[in-house]
């Protein structure tokens, strides 16, 4: 039994010895394993053979091909859970196939290191230290005591120090998320956002009693407000459904009389600028252009308008 296991761990190794040395023959590599060479096998018995019990590398045994191979890449934080690697390999003929996970640190399916009871058919991605991996898998094809090998391709994972971790069982993503219903929010406390405002990279939102965010108008205590169609609260002048409104820093709709650059507007309990229209104000008549500034000191259609804009009587 000590011979066969020297033998099926001869096989693992010559696959390793294989790809670190590149441009080794299965010979040179055979001869290196068992601590022989062309040197010393002049010198020793020319009797002298290998163990027969030991599995040997034949190139006339079909090599395994790749159905399900390894390509991409893909970026964790320290600690996350990867999600798992997986290859199929298959022979149209005879033979039984196992497989041998290596981890590299540069792009090459070549050298790396093995890793140690990685002999599946999928692997899962460690992520306890940060950097760059490239993981590839070796297929063994064996018949009776002869085997032969092919290498996957490789799949490149990041192990990002300053990412995000993601979020374990039960808990919520951090930030902004998008469902059916709409968009959401979860703080750094882990907690959607319900029913409040919330400052977000510098901009007011609001969120209803299910945390989903609102748009459009919305009434918060009796005062109006504005929330674009990203969310965020509207301030100063906006245009909603060919209406002007002026909505003050604080985002309130704005209503009565407004002075603004020099002149002079008035909207009423809506929140509607008057546009091109007479408008009767605490028992005086105003009149209100195209762009809602109050005219004065001028005629209009044969009517006086007083300095102060009321109506001369």
């Amino acid at each position: 039994m000590k011979v066969i296991k020297k033998g099926i761990l001869a096989v693992t190794l010559i696959s390793g010895l294989a790809l670190f040395t590149g441009c080794s023959s299965v010979k040179e590599t055979w001869n290196l394993l068992w601590g022989h060479n062309d040197a010393q096998e002049t010198q020793t018995d020319a009797a002298k053979e290998y163990d027969p019990e030991a599995v040997q590398v034949d190139s006339s045994v079909e090599a395994p091909e790749f159905t399900t191979n390894l390509k991409g890449k893909a970026t964790y934080a320290v600690g996350d859970k990867a999600k798992a690697l997986k290859v199929k390999a298959e022979v149209k003929g005879e033979g039984k196939i196992t497989y041998q996970w290596y981890r590299n640190t540069v792009d090459s399916n070549g050298g790396g290191m093995m890793i140690e009871g990685a002999a599946e058919s999928s692997y899962t991605p460690d992520t306890s230290e940060e950097g760059h991996w490239y993981y590839f898998v070796v297929a063994t094809n064996t018949v009776g005591k002869s085997v032969n090998m092919t290498t996957s391709g490789m799949y490149h994972i990041y192990v990002d120090p300053d990412a995000e971790p993601a979020p374990k069982e039960g808990e919520l993503k951090k930030g902004w998320t998008e469902d059916k219903k709409g968009w959401y929010y979860v703080g750094k406390n882990g907690k959607k956002v319900t029913n409040d405002w919330a400052e977000i990279e510098g901009k007011w939102y609001l969120f209803d009693k299910k945390g989903y965010m609102r748009t459009g108008w919305a009434e918060v205590k009796d005062v109006w407000y504005y929330l674009n169609e990203d969310g965020s609260m509207a301030t100063g002048w906006i245009t909603v459904d060919g209406k002007k409104y002026f909505l003050e820093s604080s985002g309130a709709m704005h209503t009565g009389w407004l002075d603004s650059d020099g002149s002079h507007y008035y909207s009423g309990s809506d929140g509607a600028i008057k546009i091109s229209e007479w408008e009767e104000i605490d028992g005086s008549w105003y009149y209100f252009n195209e762009d809602g500034i109050m005219l004065s000191n001028c005629e209009v259609n044969g009517k006086w308008l007083n300095p102060d804009g009321r109506l001369a009587e």
